[in-house]
């Protein structure tokens, strides 16, 4: 979880970078825009992006409850709160322009010639290798496997997309009200995790625009 405020100018540039770069990795890789995950979500893709953003919200909200009783991490609540362009970058910007490299083009890739397994451990390595100055670089992980999940089940960058920002959005909100989290019950972690399952479940067994 990047620090707030978000440092506006080295984010933008290394998203810059980004864009210039992906193009040239699906290139390089020979990697289609259907093997990207460039393709209509449909409501399989809408599902399961929901589903894994509001399972890794929980696990991202559970993170955090338990970095409360250590508090040696960033600091909660932060410094100051988030402003406008926080909330843009972290829940909009950054997931549209980060998952169609690391998810779309290197996961997508990989998985062509790869086994799954590899392909999202060396996917997940790659995002937190992408990201050296990150807190919380285990989370990161486990979250990129998410969203890599997220592509794999929904057959759309869409899913991955949904499923960062959800978890984007929900650790600004936990940060900024931890009072809130230590106060929520064990029971509405796994009631959320459990509709979070039933969700995945379902779009995955829905159509998309890759089968006939």
């Amino acid at each position: 979880m990047s620090p707030i405020p978000v440092p506006l100018l080295p984010t933008l540039l290394f998203l810059a970078v980004i864009v210039v770069v992906t193009p040239l990795v699906m290139w390089w890789g020979r990697v289609s825009l259907a093997q990207a995950g460039w393709v209509w979500p449909g409501r399989r893709g809408i599902l399961v992006g929901f589903g894994w953003g509001l399972l890794l919200a929980v696990v991202a909200l559970a993170w955090l409850r338990a970095l409360l009783h250590t508090g040696n991490y960033l600091p909660l609540p932060p410094p100051t709160p988030p402003r406008l362009t926080d909330w843009l970058l972290l829940t909009i910007l950054i997931p549209l322009v980060e998952e169609p490299l690391f998810r779309g083009t290197i996961f997508g890739g990989l998985q062509r010639t790869w086994q799954p397994f590899w392909a999202f451990l060396l996917s997940a390595f790659l995002y937190v290798t992408a990201h050296p100055g990150e807190p919380w670089l285990a989370f990161l992980f486990i979250a990129s496997l998410g969203y890599a999940a997220a592509l794999r089940l929904g057959h759309s960058l869409l899913a991955p997309m949904l499923a960062h920002s959800l978890t984007a959005a929900a650790l600004l909100l936990g940060r900024l009200y931890p009072s809130f989290v230590l106060a929520l019950p064990a029971v509405a972690f796994a009631l959320v995790a459990g509709a979070a399952i039933v969700m995945i479940t379902a779009g995955a067994s829905q159509p998309s625009a890759r089968e006939p």
